[in-house]
């Protein structure tokens, strides 16, 4: 059944601020900058400025379609909705003669003017051609690893006029909007943006990206005047800036949370900064602070993790040829510090043999969470030895969430604040006889002190050789993070 939402709607949509990167964007379709990318740090308003714009877009325009797409259909669900209700309906839309219906299969926002903004994911591309939309936004953008999904909207490889779609009203297609935090500038957005003139230039080879994009911009449809780069800054973000040019107390509040939950590196840049930059040298900043003796344990916490003060949990990831990891992690429930204690390894290890260790390994102790690698067969497995396991958080953007969120806890260790990260020097409890080992890295420790980026410009990603123990650490930060998603800073009104 459809649940009714009774969304408010005046005759004057109040604008969020007067910042100039919220005038460009309400006053994008009149001045036929077709192509937008709202890029900047996090929590600068890029999400709420795009539902205000295509609100008001189907309440002003009747019979008008507009698609709001991720590359994941359910995290949608999980985030686009929260943020439309958590801040639009902010800014006193309050005409009860104008509801619209919320549809939850398929999500479709329906007006009475005959609007409607369709909820959808990008694997299935086909559905949005099938739609006709005048608008279409792109969340995370930057999530998209190749430029076929802004070709595919943008008409290069559909039929019809020059590219263009002709929609039941007698309108044309005409906005690709995206937004997104900043990421490489290897990545394709940013050489469709601010590479057009050097790739026509270019002599060397061009990447598959770099050939797609020079191949688009070829077409008679695309022009440079179409396109439009906005930057945004906490002082875009209504509930931080009224004025849209001086950040309020809670943007200062925000601007510190920023910095206090993202080190210094890449994702700083980025996501603080608001820089495009590639993800390059080592990906964990552990120093020696992270790095405890059992004399040095003691003295601060009178010994390894019990269950007497502590919520002990295992972590694991499986592997063939890289070894299979169980990590024990100990939450102190006064301080919120995490010390991993034990770390069991083995390379090509029977799958009933890891059951069996851990099982043993445990003997003692009250394990309250086991978070592992997606595998259904050693979830069973972990099952019939009495272990109940959950699987780790995975998808679009886990490993770079995971990558921050470690890195901030090794940052509170050094700096002597709470919630720190620390790791038992001697945490290994086995050897692994393994001849492959004598290459690799025999620990988390040893890991985290090694591991590097690809050096692919694209990738953002780690390499794959040695990042075992430390793709654990991710999932045990990952599964609690989960748990937060309901905290939410409440949006100042206008």
């Amino acid at each position: 059944m459809a649940k009714r939402l009774m969304i408010p709607w005046h005759k004057d949509l109040k604008v969020p601020n007067k910042s100039q990167n919220c005038k460009e964007v309400l006053g994008s379709f009149h001045s036929e900058k077709k192509y937008l990318l709202l890029s900047g740090n996090r929590a600068s308003g890029k999400t709420t400025l795009g539902w205000v714009y295509i609100l008001m877009m189907a309440a002003r325009r009747p019979r008008t379609t507009i698609v709001w797409a991720r590359s994941e259909y359910s995290s949608i669900i999980d985030s686009s909705l929260e943020s439309l209700v958590k801040h639009i309906l902010k800014y006193g839309l309050q005409d009860k003669r104008n509801p619209f219906i919320f549809k939850t299969r398929p999500s479709r926002l329906l007006f009475k003017n005959g609007s409607k903004i369709i909820l959808m994911g990008l694997r299935d591309i086909e559905k949005i051609k099938g739609v006709e939309p005048l608008i279409v936004v792109i969340d995370e953008a930057s999530r998209e690893k190749t430029v076929e999904t802004f070709i595919t909207i943008a008409g290069s490889q559909v039929g019809g006029r020059a590219g263009k779609w002709m929609t039941s009203s007698g309108q044309y297609f005409n906005q690709i909007i995206m937004l997104t935090n900043p990421s490489s500038k290897g990545h394709w957005i940013w050489k469709l943006y601010h590479d057009k003139q050097s790739m026509d230039d270019q002599q060397d080879e061009l990447d598959e990206d770099g050939q797609q994009i020079q191949d688009l911009l070829k077409q008679d449809y695309i022009e440079k005047k179409d396109f439009l780069w906005l930057d945004f800054k906490l002082n875009d973000n209504p509930a931080y800036s009224p004025d849209g040019v001086h950040i309020n107390d809670q943007g200062n509040q925000a601007l510190n949370g920023l910095k206090a939950t993202h080190p210094r590196g890449v994702f700083y840049d980025r996501y603080v900064d608001g820089i495009w930059c590639s993800a390059e040298g080592q990906v964990y900043r552990i120093q020696e602070e992270n790095i405890l003796s059992l004399s040095q344990i003691t003295k601060r916490w009178g010994g390894l993790p019990t269950n007497v003060g502590w919520d002990l949990r295992r972590a694991c990831d499986w592997g063939a040829d890289h070894p299979s990891i169980c990590l024990w992690i100990g939450l102190h429930k006064l301080t919120g510090d995490k010390l991993v204690y034990k770390e069991w390894r083995k390379t090509q290890a029977d799958i009933d043999e890891i059951g069996l260790n851990i099982k043993a390994e445990s003997k003692g102790q009250l394990i309250t969470r086991t978070v592992i690698d997606h595998r259904k067969d050693m979830q069973r497995m972990l099952r019939k030895h009495g272990i109940p396991a959950i699987f780790a958080t995975k998808g679009e953007g886990s490993v770079t969430e995971g990558i921050i969120l470690v890195n901030a806890a090794l940052r509170r260790a050094q700096e002597g604040k709470p919630g720190g990260l620390y790791i038992y020097d001697r945490a290994v409890c086995n050897r692994d006889p393994n001849p492959v080992t004598l290459t690799r890295p025999r620990s988390l420790i040893q890991e985290m002190e090694t591991l590097e980026y690809d050096p692919n410009p694209k990738s953002d990603k780690p390499n794959k050789v040695g990042d075992d123990a430390s793709d654990a650490v991710r999932y045990d930060y990952l599964a609690d993070n989960n748990l937060d998603e309901d905290i939410y800073i409440e949006p100042m009104l206008i």
